[in-house]
C-alpha cells in the first residue's frame, strides 16, 4: 500500500468510526445492537485496508486527494517499451509487470514513506510487547492456581455451560486472582478468587459464574482478541480504540442480561458486583484487559443504573432488520467515502492506454520558473514522442521567461513534452500532452554534472569515445506529468561528452535528484543504457557514475521479403527472451530494412532475443509475420539468415461489450502467437473503436488473445487461427 491509498483508508475508517461512536450513543437501551454495531464497524475497518490496497477509486473525485504515485520504474524508460506505446494500436505495447527501482537517498518521498513506516513498525512492536506482557502475566497466574474437578461451583458452572451451549471451561481457583474473569480463545479458563468463593453464597458464585460463561456464549473473548490485534496493526487509527469502551460495555450488559433472566434479584446482584469492583481496586495485581480477559469494570455506573431497571433496560434483542440496517450502512459509508474521496493509482497499463487517445491541439504559454525570479535565458523546444523511434523536437524561443506552445504543430504522436535548458540549470522536462488541465508553469531543475569513466573490454582506459545522454526519467511517475523522456539527436548533442586518455568524461548541465541512461556512441560496442547502467543523480553540484565497462558488440542479419519482392522500410524489434534463464537485463534492439529488404541489427548485448517484424503505419493491416523465437547470439557473433516472410495469415476480430451489452470503446485487446511470442513481453493489440471492434492480423497457428484493460485475469482464451480464415472472439466485461 503506498501513501495515497493509506490516506484513502484513513478518511473511509474515520467516517465510519465516527457514525460507530455516534450510533452508539443513541442505542443506549439497546446493548445487543451497539455490540453489533462495534464488532460489524472492527471488521468494516479491516475490510477498507484490503479494499485500499487495491483501490482504483474515481477518476473525478468529488473531494479529490492528490494521489502519491509510485517511483520512477527500470522498465518504464526502456526505448523498446516507448516504441511499444506508440503503435499500440498495431503492433502494440509491453504488457508486463513492472520492476519498481529501489529508492536513492535522495529521493524525499521515498525517506518520508520509509520514515512512516519505521514508525508503525515501531508501534506495533510496542503494542504487540504490552500484549504479550499481559499473556505472560496470566500464565504465570495459571500456574499458581489449583484446578477445580468437582463441588457446588463445578455443578453450577456445568449447568450454566448446558443452558448456554457452550464446552465446559476449566476451573481455575487461586488467592492471587482478584476478580472472577475468564480468558483463553481455543480452551477456555473461569477464574475464580479463592477467598471470595469461600465467602459467598452458592446462589452468588452461581449468578457470577453464569454472567462469566456468558462471555463464552457471545464469542466475547474471540471478538476481544481480533480487536485487539486490529488495534495494534492499525493503531494509527486512533478512533479504533475508542471502540473497545463501547463494545465492552455492551458486552457486560448482555451478560447481565443472562444472569437477570435466569430469576437472580437485581438488588442482590448490583450489591455483588460492587464488591467486586472494590475488591478489584484493592488489589494491584490485576490482569490487564489486552491479553482478552473481560474486565467487568466498563462504564460500571451505568451497568448498575440498568440493572437496578432491568424491565426498562435490558429486553432489547438484535432483530433481522436492524442486522440488515447497520450491514448496508456499513457497506454505505465505505463506498460513499470511496467516491467522496477516492482518486486512482497510477497505472501502467491505464497510463499508456490514455496515451492513446485523440491527437494533441491547443495553445498556451508555459511560464519557466527560477528560485530567484529572475527571467530565464537559453533554450527550449517541444519533444513528440510515441509514435515511432523517430521522435521529433521542434525549438521554441524563450520571451520574457515563457514559451509559446503549439501542440497541433506536428501530427500522429500521442505524446508532448517540453524540454528546457537555461544557463545555470539543469535540462527541466515537463509532459504537456496528455493531460487533465493545461501546463502553464515548468519548474527549472537545478544542475549537476556527471562525471564517470569508461573501460574497454581488455580493461584498458577507453580514450576519445563519446558518452551520450539517451533517457532522463524523474523519480516519481504521476499522471499530471510524464516522467521520462528520450532525447533526440539535437538533445543529445547538448548532454554529451568525450572521453580523455584516462577513459574520463564529464558531462553538464543534467537535473538533480532525477535519473538518466547513458550509452557510448561507438558501433563496436554493446548497448549500455539499459537497467543496469541506470545512474541516479545527486541533489549536489557533482555526480560520480559507476565506472562503465564495454563488451563487444552483437548483431542480427536478415532479409524482409513479401511475395519474394524485397521489402523497404520494414522495422525489425528484438526483446529479451523472458525464459532464456537469465531474463530481466532489458536486452533489446531495431533496425529498418534497406532498398533491398536487408536490415543489419547492431550494438546487441549477448542473450537471447525474440526478433519480431514490427508492422508500423497501418502495414500489420494487410500482412503479418512469423517472429524467430529464442536466437541466442554472443559477444562479437553475427548471427545472419534472421529472414522474414510477409503474409496475409489469417484475421482474429470480435466486439469488447459491457454487462448490458453495449459496446465499449478504448479497450486493448492484447495478443501473443508466433508473431508475437509469449516468452517475450512484447504483445500485439489493438483497440476497440465506437462499435467495441478490433481487428488483428496473425500467422496462422496457436494464439493467446485476452483483454489489456478493463478485464480481469479470467478473460483469456486460446486459439487456432487459420491462413485467410477470419476467427471471431468476443469478450464481455462483467463490470
Amino acid at each position: 500500500m503506498n501513501l495515497h491509498n493509506g490516506l484513502v483508508w484513513g478518511i473511509q475508517s474515520t467516517f465510519l468510526l465516527m457514525l460507530t461512536l455516534v450510533a452508539c450513543r443513541f442505542l443506549g437501551r439497546a446493548p445487543a445492537v451497539r455490540l453489533l454495531v462495534c464488532r460489524s464497524s472492527a471488521i468494516g475497518v479491516v475490510a477498507l485496508l484490503f479494499g485500499a490496497m487495491w483501490l482504483d477509486g474515481r477518476v473525478t473525485p468529488i473531494v479529490p486527494i492528490e494521489p502519491i504515485a509510485p517511483y520512477f520504474t527500470a522498465t518504464v524508460a526502456q526505448p523498446n517499451q516507448d516504441r511499444s506505446v506508440a503503435h499500440a494500436s498495431s503492433t502494440g505495447a509491453f504488457h508486463q509487470p513492472s520492476s519498481v527501482h529501489q529508492p536513492s537517498d535522495e529521493q524525499p518521498l521515498v525517506q518520508l514513506e520509509s520514515t512512516l513506516y519505521a514508525i508503525w513498525v515501531a508501534g506495533v512492536l510496542v503494542l504487540a510487547a504490552i500484549l504479550a506482557v499481559g499473556y505472560l502475566r496470566l500464565w504465570r497466574l495459571t500456574r499458581k492456581c489449583s484446578v477445580l474437578l468437582d463441588g457446588p461451583i463445578f455443578d453450577a458452572v456445568a449447568t450454566a455451560s448446558s443452558e448456554m451451549n457452550v464446552k465446559l471451561p476449566r476451573i481455575l481457583v487461586g488467592v492471587d486472582v482478584a476478580t472472577p474473569f475468564v480468558s483463553g480463545v481455543a480452551k477456555a479458563n473461569l477464574f475464580l478468587p479463592a477467598g471470595w468463593v469461600k465467602s459467598q453464597d452458592e446462589q452468588t458464585i452461581g449468578a457470577i459464574v453464569r454472567h462469566e460463561v456468558a462471555h463464552l456464549a457471545g464469542k466475547d473473548l474471540q471478538w476481544s482478541l481480533f480487536c485487539r490485534l486490529a488495534t495494534i496493526l492499525l493503531w494509527p487509527q486512533l478512533l479504533l480504540g475508542l471502540l473497545k469502551r463501547p463494545a465492552a460495555t455492551a458486552s457486560e450488559e448482555m451478560c447481565d442480561r443472562k444472569v437477570l433472566e435466569s430469576g437472580y434479584p437485581p438488588e442482590k446482584y448490583a450489591s455483588t458486583l460492587v464488591d467486586l469492583r472494590d475488591a478489584l481496586k484493592s488489589r494491584r495485581r490485576t490482569i490487564p484487559v489486552g491479553i482478552g480477559a473481560v474486565a467487568i469494570r466498563s462504564s460500571f455506573g451505568k451497568r448498575i443504573e440498568t440493572i437496578m431497571s432491568h424491565s426498562e433496560g435490558l429486553v432489547h434483542g438484535v432483530s433481522k432488520k436492524s442486522l440488515i440496517a447497520w450491514g448496508g450502512a456499513v457497506i454505505l459509508v465505505g463506498c460513499a467515502t470511496t467516491v467522496l474521496f477516492a482518486t486512482p493509482r497510477w497505472n501502467r497499463s491505464a497510463g499508456f492506454a490514455a496515451m492513446q487517445q485523440r491527437p494533441p491541439s491547443g495553445r498556451f504559454s508555459v511560464r519557466l520558473v527560477t528560485p530567484d525570479g529572475k527571467p530565464p535565458t537559453g533554450w527550449a523546444g517541444l519533444l513528440f514522442s510515441g509514435k515511432s523511434r523517430d521522435d521529433e523536437y521542434v525549438e521554441l524561443p524563450i520571451r520574457d521567461g515563457s514559451v509559446d506552445v503549439d501542440l497541433s504543430v506536428r501530427s500522429g504522436y500521442p505524446r508532448v513534452t517540453l524540454v528546457a535548458k537555461v544557463s545555470g540549470f539543469g535540462i527541466s522536462f515537463r509532459r504537456l500532452w496528455p493531460a487533465e488541465k493545461p501546463i502553464h508553469e515548468l519548474m527549472l531543475a537545478p544542475a549537476t554534472r556527471l562525471t564517470g569513466q569508461v573501460l574497454l573490454p581488455d580493461g584498458k582506459p577507453a580514450a576519445r569515445v563519446r558518452a551520450v545522454v539517451k533517457m532522463i526519467g524523474t523519480v516519481r511517475m504521476t499522471p499530471e506529468s510524464y516522467s521520462v523522456i528520450r532525447l533526440t539527436s539535437e538533445l543529445q548533442k547538448v548532454v554529451c561528452a568525450w572521453t580523455d586518455a584516462n577513459g574520463k568524461f564529464a558531462i553538464d548541465g543534467l537535473p538533480q535528484g532525477c535519473r538518466l541512461t547513458y550509452d557510448i556512441d561507438d558501433e563496436r560496442f554493446a548497448v549500455c543504457d539499459d537497467v543496469d547502467h541506470q545512474t541516479p543523480l545527486a541533489n549536489l553540484a557533482t555526480t560520480i557514475a559507476d565506472t562503465l565497462h564495454l563488451h563487444p558488440a552483437a548483431s542480427f542479419e536478415g532479409r524482409v521479403t513479401i511475395d519474394g519482392k524485397s521489402a523497404k522500410g520494414v522495422r525489425i524489434g528484438a526483446q529479451e527472451h523472458m525464459q532464456s534463464g537469465d531474463p530481466g537485463k532489458a536486452l533489446w534492439g531495431d533496425a529498418v530494412t534497406d532498398a533491398s529488404g536487408r536490415f543489419h541489427m547492431g550494438r546487441l548485448n549477448a542473450g537471447v532475443y525474440n526478433v519480431i517484424a514490427d508492422l508500423q503505419d497501418n502495414l500489420d493491416s494487410t500482412v503479418t509475420a512469423v517472429a524467430h523465437e529464442g536466437l541466442a547470439v554472443a559477444e562479437g557473433q553475427t548471427k545472419k539468415g534472421v529472414d522474414f516472410f510477409l503474409i496475409p495469415g489469417g484475421v482474429v476480430t470480435g466486439t469488447v461489450s459491457g454487462p448490458n451489452g453495449s459496446p465499449l470503446a478504448g479497450i486493448l485487446v492484447g495478443i501473443y502467437g508466433p508473431a508475437h511470442p509469449r516468452t517475450s513481453a512484447w504483445v500485439q493489440n489493438n483497440e476497440t473503436g465506437k462499435d467495441g471492434r478490433y481487428k488483428l492480423r496473425v500467422p496462422p497457428g496457436e494464439n493467446y488473445i485476452y483483454l489489456q484493460n478493463g478485464g480481469d485475469s479470467h478473460t483469456g482464451q486460446t486459439i487456432q487461427v487459420r491462413a485467410s480464415e477470419t476467427t471471431t472472439v468476443d469478450f464481455k466485461v462483467a463490470n
